[in-house]
């Protein structure tokens, strides 16, 4: 009886599932924000602060805007709409602000987000899916999870071939992919 116990013990305790983080831990930026950012209104024809003052601007409006929306605007914003207020924050925090109705600042707008929803703002760590594969021949499973946006599971990890090993995905975003994937149950 006490071996049998202790095998449940063992069981129980067995690990069974590996989260890991996106941002950081499976992909990195390829550029600086603040680059990306000044180089999609330079591509426009636009000015652009320095890439320093961009950044500065980019965290203040990041800070700013996640007080005041939390978790990227869930429940009351899309995340698009949320970028959106975040972006128009950055620049003008940065010292180039743009009206409401600005047509020049919805076009910079859409090449920001589009970047940031394409393979051209990210790269895979080269470890990431030997790690995934590694964990599932060992009976694990991979668990991917960010408080980002849902862009993460829809597009991103897909196009950079980092999804065909990922069992589930939290992520507080509804519309995802992933949303109606639940965790194991326990035995």
């Amino acid at each position: 009886a006490a071996a049998a116990a202790a095998a449940a013990a063992a069981a129980a305790t067995r690990l069974r599932v590996v989260s890991l983080d996106v941002t950081g831990t499976m992909l990195a930026f390829k550029g600086h924000i603040g680059d990306i950012y000044c180089l999609s209104a330079k591509r426009l024809g636009m000015e652009c602060p320095n890439y320093e003052r961009m950044l500065e601007g980019f965290h203040q409006a990041y800070k700013r805007t996640s007080k005041d929306y939390p978790c990227f605007g869930h429940k009351s914003l899309s995340t698009k709409d949320w970028w959106k207020i975040c972006v128009r924050r950055s620049f003008e925090d940065a010292g180039y602000p743009y009206a409401d109705d600005d047509a020049r600042f919805s076009r910079l707008f859409q090449r920001i987000y589009a970047n940031f929803g394409s393979t051209r703002a990210y790269r895979a760590f080269d470890d990431a899916v030997p790690f995934m594969r590694w964990a599932k021949r060992r009976g694990l499973q991979v668990a991917i999870c960010s408080n980002e946006t849902e862009r993460y599971g829809d597009s991103i990890m897909p196009l950079l071939g980092l999804d065909e090993d990922v069992d589930f995905m939290g992520t507080p975003y509804a519309g995802s992919r992933f949303e109606t994937t639940r965790p194991p149950t326990p035995p």
